[in-house]
Order: structure tokens, then sequence, then C-alpha cells
């Protein structure tokens, strides 16, 4: 005999595994639905439990019978039936409310994991699903999947019977839950809105930790985008049938893709750890009813794409929503890759991944509390482990984006990396003295503000080797940093201690540099605002490298302005910018022709300065492209939110957008870029940021130029 879903299910809530049915609480139809699920075998062997004994007329179950629901998906709910006529004589119903009560959390045992298991059902029907503690997912054999999903991706709340009570979750997860039920077996999930409970703030602690064992034992990884939209549902169409009819690819991306790519689920920081971790082929991206495979269908395509992509046409929240989706899904793509290799080779060959590195590449996205920005890449890095003196400690419940949360938790980082790592590093991303990052230390990484200038030391960070630099960014630690950075506690203030030299004082600054600098392409087209906004800015910068006067007098002075604006342009001697052009010209007369070209002006002051290759026709041998790679790229990168300066020896350069004349341009062991500091009335320092002077990028490989001295600044 075989019962309906909706018989059977008023007990599925009692068959969660070791699941206690207190004395009383069964009527007689339930005892008849539970003796066919015996004779189904649903109970296991170590339930000792007779069919005959179950089925005694005025019996109840012994108080503390456990169940298990390892065979509930063997049990076929297809069929109907009728319970009401085996009802006992004499017996009544109880009375239920119409409510029922709400689910409640068995505690988790050291290394446990819960698993969702999502019962079957027809589209329509109420969701309906059993939490059960499985020990070590390590050792957890049945296979599982993952969903990887942005709890605000729809808005609200929803209610799904999780072991016969009420348990609430976000209206995201019910969306999801509902796609993927199968409608007539069992599914195991594991989704981190439910398998965690969010209102135990230990367990969420703890759950950290076991992320990476999470993502990395699953079957399969969906990435869920939302409910899909008419166009949504065009795009996966067209790519299923180009894939079946083995079709090539479009060379440019569909308009109906462009909308994927705007989705919540592109800037959530957690997702970053779950795409990567998955298994190679795992990853199946859904969005409403459709899906198509990951690393060889969404993200393949996307890459390809990526450089076809029109921008100018965009909106600037279209753009910029683009632009993060490509950053994630390429960096994920970056890491899973760099994951495999890592796998091939020995542990002691392997290159590093410290925690650092990985929230500094990851700063674009967000995260919904201030504490998971650090714990939402913890499980990909290799200086990181719940015994290294780290872990994350959540607020509680309304508190979690506090001004004392962010200070406990980016403190406690900072702390960690000095003191753990031997590292002052936190300095390339300083908070620094601005008013919106509240109570943090200057000198404090703040994880939430994504507006910071481009760190120089990120050249040698996005290598993911810490302990390697690039001589040519190595301002005072020379090949390796030098562990110097020395934390106090003063009162309620955590100072940092560290050492080095004053090597000039800002003087004059112009206003920080255009945001829309990328969009002033002389290469593409560009709006007339745009380009008017960056050659008034150009030529302000000119004037505070002229000391006013506007044009350059003396060969020597342009060259400096050069080597400034191009960002030292030899750097990028050695990359592929120079696989696409001949280098037949200097850093000077490529800085002269964009100057020209954007502005119209030489801004020289006499006849024949530079004149052997001053003249048009020379200049004009400088191809867009050439100029493109020699200067723009690194305005582009360097140059935004950051001011041009000069200073009081004469030097040019770039600092922060927050710097002021009179603030000190220093020499830090230890880091691997110089530094403004700003000094106060009582002699302690704070953290500006970091700078570009060329001269004083190669001070550490001029040694008996440079020589350290024994200065120490004390940041607040």
């Amino acid at each position: 005999m075989a019962y309906s879903t909706a018989q059977c299910l008023p007990i599925q809530g009692l068959l969660n595994g070791r699941h206690r049915i207190m004395r009383g609480s069964l009527s007689a139809r339930h005892h008849q639905a539970i003796s066919v699920i015996v004779s189904l075998g649903v109970l296991g062997p170590a339930q000792q439990f007779t069919q005959a004994r179950w089925m005694t007329a005025g019996h109840h179950l012994t108080q503390g019978a456990y169940f298990t629901s390892a065979a509930l998906t063997n049990v076929d709910f297809t069929a109907t039936s009728q319970l009401d006529k085996h009802a006992e004589p004499g017996r009544s119903e109880p009375k239920f409310s119409s409510r029922p009560p709400t689910y409640r959390y068995r505690p988790l045992e050291r290394d446990d994991t819960r698993i969702l298991l999502l019962y079957p059902g027809a589209a329509g029907e109420p969701l309906r699903c059993s939490l059960e503690n499985v020990g070590s997912i390590r050792d957890y054999q049945l296979p599982y999947t993952v969903v990887s999903y942005c709890w605000t991706e729809a808005p609200g709340t929803a209610s799904v019977d999780c072991d016969g009570h009420d348990l609430q979750i976000t209206q995201s997860a019910y969306n999801v839950l509902r796609r993927l039920r199968h409608e007539n077996t069992a599914r195991r999930i594991w989704i981190d809105g439910l398998c965690i409970h969010q209102m135990d703030l230990a367990e969420k602690k703890a759950a950290v930790t076991r992320m990476q064992d999470i993502y990395s034992s699953a079957a399969e990884v969906v990435i869920w985008l939302g409910e899909a939209t008419p166009a949504d549902e065009r795009f996966f169409d067209d790519y299923t049938r180009l894939k079946e009819n083995k079709e090539p690819m479009p060379h440019k991306p569909p308009s109906h893709f462009i909308n994927l790519l705007r989705r919540k689920w592109f800037t959530r920081k957690w997702i970053i750890q779950e795409a990567i971790l998955a298994k190679t082929g795992a990853i199946t991206v859904m969005c409403g009813s459709k899906a198509i495979p990951w690393d060889d269908g969404f993200a393949k395509l996307l890459l390809s794409w990526a450089m076809t992509l029109r921008m100018g046409a965009m909106s600037s929240d279209t753009e910029n929503q683009i632009q993060q989706a490509i950053r994630t899904v390429r960096f994920i793509q970056e890491r899973r890759a760099d994951e495999e290799r890592r796998r091939q080779r020995p542990k002691a060959w392997r290159e590093p991944s410290p925690l650092f590195n990985l929230l500094l590449r990851t700063r674009f996205t967000d995260a919904s509390n201030v504490t998971d920005y650090v714990a939402a890449v913890m499980g990909l890095s290799d200086d990181w482990n719940i015994r290294c003196g780290l872990s994350p400690a959540y607020g509680n419940p309304g508190e979690e984006n506090s001004d004392a949360v962010k200070y406990r938790e980016f403190v406690n980082f900072a702390k960690w990396d000095i003191h753990h790592n031997g590292y002052i590093r936190v300095l390339s991303y300083a908070s620094g003295p601005k008013q919106h990052t509240g109570s943090l230390p200057s000198w404090v990484p703040d994880w939430t503000v994504k507006d910071i200038p481009e760190p120089f030391s990120s050249y040698s960070s996005y290598m993911n080797t810490p302990k390697r630099t690039t001589p040519c960014l190595s301002a005072a630690a020379g090949r390796e940093y030098v562990p110097l950075g020395k934390v106090e506690l003063d009162g309620e203030r955590h100072l940092l201690h560290i050492r080095g030299e004053t090597v000039d004082t800002i003087e004059s600054l112009t206003a920080p540099a255009p945001t829309d600098l990328s969009k002033a392409r002389i290469r593409a087209e560009y709006d007339e605002p745009t380009r008017v906004e960056v050659a008034n800015w150009l030529v302000e910068c000119v004037g505070t490298a002229t000391g006013g006067i506007g044009s350059f007098e003396r060969e020597e002075d342009f060259s400096q302005f050069a080597a400034a604006l191009s960002f030292r342009f030899d750097v990028w001697e050695s990359t592929i910018v120079f696989e696409l052009a001949p280098l037949s010209s200097t850093k000077d007369e490529l800085v002269a022709t964009y100057l020209r070209k954007m502005t119209g002006r030489t801004f020289f002051s006499r006849p024949g300065l530079f004149e052997s290759w001053s003249d048009s026709s020379r200049l004009a041998q400088n191809t867009p492209s050439l100029i493109w790679a020699a200067v723009e790229v690194p305005l582009r990168r360097w140059a935004v939110r950051r001011r041009f300066c000069r200073t009081l020896k004469g030097r040019m350069g770039f600092v922060p957008a927050s710097a002021r004349a009179g603030d000190k341009i220093c020499l830090i062991r230890g880091h691997p870029a110089p530094y403004v500091l700003r000094e106060q009335d009582n002699g302690l320092y704070q953290a500006v940021g970091e700078c570009f002077f060329d001269d004083v990028m190669k001070m550490s490989l001029e040694e008996d130029v440079w020589k350290p001295t024994d200065e120490t600044f004390v940041l607040v």
C-alpha cells in the first residue's frame, strides 16, 4: 500500500535522524501511517521495533523512540489512499493549531554539519524538508548539492515545513529550493540560510572553518542568479540550441546577456570562495528554470566577450555592474586554475596565497555584515586556520555593522597580519584620516571602503608572492619585506610603531584626477565633457609641475614630469604592451604626444626644446595604441583617487586624494612603496597612504645614496 504526500507528510517531521517522539503525541492515523513506513524498511535496524508492536491497537510509541530518514527517498509518494477508515474506534483526532510550531535547531557537535533533505513535490506544493546532523562533511558519503546565491536577490521572507515545524527563510532561498526540488525523489542540499543556525553566533563562527570542506566535497555547486526574465530565458535557450547543433557562438554578446551580468550574485563576497572551491566541471549556473554549465559555458562566454563589450554606450550604473561581473568571473577563473595547479604540486612548491592578498583582490565585492569582509575568504588562504589566532566574531543581531564590531574585526586582522606574518602591508590599504571610517585607526584597513587608490604595492601582491617585490616598486624594503611593525595599546587606542626616514614634504597639489579618466581614451570615442575635464586636469598638472608658469623651460623638468605622469613607464617594458608595437619612442615623446592630443598644446616655453622629436611628423609616429598602453593605462590604474603634486625639493609625483600641503613623504622600513604621513600636534602621526615619486622608488637599489635612519613614527 502507498500513501499520498498529504497523508504521509504529517509524520515526516518525525523522521529526521534521531528525532524524539514524545508519549501520546501521535493519533491512530499517524500510527497506521508509520506502520506502513516501517514495513517499507524506513526504520533503521537499530530501532528494534516490530511492525506488530506498532500496529497494536491502543498502544502508543515508547517515549524516546528514534527514527531515521535514511531510506525515506525510497518511499513512493505518488499514489493515494485513505487513512481515516483505519482510525481506532472511540478515539478523536487531537486539535492542531493552524500554524505549526517554530522550528528549533538541534545543536551541532564538534565538526558536525547539517544537510537539508528536500522532499519531493509537484510544482505549486508547499516546500517540505528535514535537517540532519551528519557529522564531519569529509566523511559524508552521500552526494549533495551546494547552493551559491545572494540572500537579497528577492525581497521578503517565506516559510517552509521543516520536520513538521515552521522555518522562516529568505525569499531567495525559497525560490531556489523550489526550483531544485525533484518531483519524485528527495534531494540532499547544503544551503547556508537553512543549514547554519543564523541566530547562533558561535555556530556561525564555527561554520567558517568548515566552508572549504563543504564546497570542495560537494557533488555539484549551483549558482543561483534568481528568477528569469523573458530576455534571460532567451539567452539560455540560444546557448542550448547552439550547443546541441554544434554551432559557433557569436563573437559579440547578445543584448539579453548583458542583463544577467547585473545580478546581485556578482557583487557578493561569499560567492568567490563558493565558486573557486567547487570541483572542475561541477558548477551549474541557474536562472529560473534554465541552467547551463559554468566552466565551459557561462564563464567562458563572458571572458571571451569581455573585450568586445562597448561600455561607452551604457549608463554609468550599468557599466559599473558589468565591470563588476567581469572582475568577479575573471578572478574566480584565475583562482580555479591556480587551485588546480596547486593541487598537482608538492606542498613545498606551491605559491603562497596569503589572506591579506585575498582581501586586497576581492575588495570590489560586498558583504551583508563587516565580519564577513574577512571571514568570507578565509577558506582560500594558506596562512589562516582555526589555530592561528584569528577567528571571526559576529555581532549580535542588529549590531553586525556597528562601529564597535568594525573596530574589533578590522583591528584584530591588522594586528594578526603584522604579528603572525611579520609584515606591515596593511599600510597599503590604510583607511587614512577620513571621516567616514569612524573610530578605526588611520593605519588599519577599512575593508568596506572601495574608493581608495590602487596600492602601488599591489603589483607584487597580485603575483601572490608576499615575500617577493618588484625592484622598481621597492622603496624601503629592497627585495623582501622587513618585519619592523609593532602594535601597542594606549588606553582605547591601538598605536602602530614603525621606523623610517622623511625624504620630502608636499608643497602644492592639483585637484584629484578625474574618476572618468578611463573613458577619455585617444584611441576610441569619448564624450566631450569627459575630454574637457581630463584636459583641464592635465593643464593643472603642468601648472603645478612648473610652479605656476604653465610651460617647461628645461628638458630635465619635462622628463621628470613625464616619468611621473606615466608612472615610470619603463616598469612595463617587459610586459605584453611591447608585443603590440615596437618601442621606437621614449616616454617623454609619448607623454608629449598624449598632452598635445588631449589639450591641443605642447607646453614647451621656447622653440627648439626637444627639437630631436618635437616636430609634428615625429610625434605622428606614436600610434594611439602605443600611447594608450604607455600613458593611459598607467594613468587609469594609478592616478584615479590621487593628486599630482610638487614637493619642497622639486620632486613631482602622485599622492592620495586626502593628502594636503605640509604632509611628509617618507620611506618606511618593511613597506615596498613611499608613504605619506601627517604629523599631529601631539607628535603622533596619521597614515595618509602610498605615493609615487620616480627617484624615491629607486632608493632601495642605491645603497650608497639612501641610508636608513632610526626615526620612529607612531601612527594613531
